[in-house]
C-alpha cells in the first residue's frame, strides 16, 4: 500500500475490508500455497510445512493446508520425480545412482519412509 501512496490513516480501514470480503485469509492462503507448490513445484510435505513455518502461518493453518494434498497423488508424484531421476542420470562408474536419487527426493521435501520404500520398489 505504500508503494500505492495510501495514506497511513487508511490503511487499517483497507485491511479491514480485504478481511472481510476473504482475500486476506490466513487459511485460504494456506491452501493455495500448500497445493500450488505441491503441484506446481512437486514440493514434498516437509518443505512446504518448513516454508510455511518461516511464513508465521499458525499450525492449524498449516494443517489445514496440507489436508488439501491427496495421499494417492503425493505417492505417485514422489514415484514419478525419483523414476525421472533415474533417467536423468548417466551410467557411470563414480556414480552412487541410489544416493543421488535419495538425496535428490529428500531435498524436494519427500520423507525418507517413502523415499526408502520407492528405492526399494524400484530395486535401486
Amino acid at each position: 500500500m505504500k508503494s500505492l501512496a495510501v495514506q497511513k490513516q487508511k490503511i487499517p480501514g483497507i485491511i479491514n475490508q480485504l478481511q472481510k470480503e476473504g482475500y486476506l485469509d490466513e487459511e485460504r492462503f494456506a491452501k493455495a500455497f500448500a497445493g500450488g507448490k505441491f503441484r506446481l513445484n512437486k514440493w514434498g510435505k516437509n518443505k512446504i510445512e518448513f516454508e510455511m513455518r518461516i511464513r508465521g502461518i499458525p499450525e492449524l493453518m498449516i494443517q489445514e493446508g496440507m489436508a488439501e494434498i491427496d495421499e494417492n497423488e503425493y505417492h505417485q508424484t514422489l514415484k514419478e520425480l525419483m523414476i525421472h531421476k533415474y533417467n536423468e542420470i548417466k551410467s557411470d562408474e563414480n556414480v552412487n545412482i541410489r544416493e543421488k536419487i535419495l538425496n535428490f527426493a529428500y531435498g524436494k521435501g519427500y520423507e525418507m519412509e517413502f523415499i526408502l520404500r520407492f528405492l526399494k520398489e524400484m530395486k535401486i
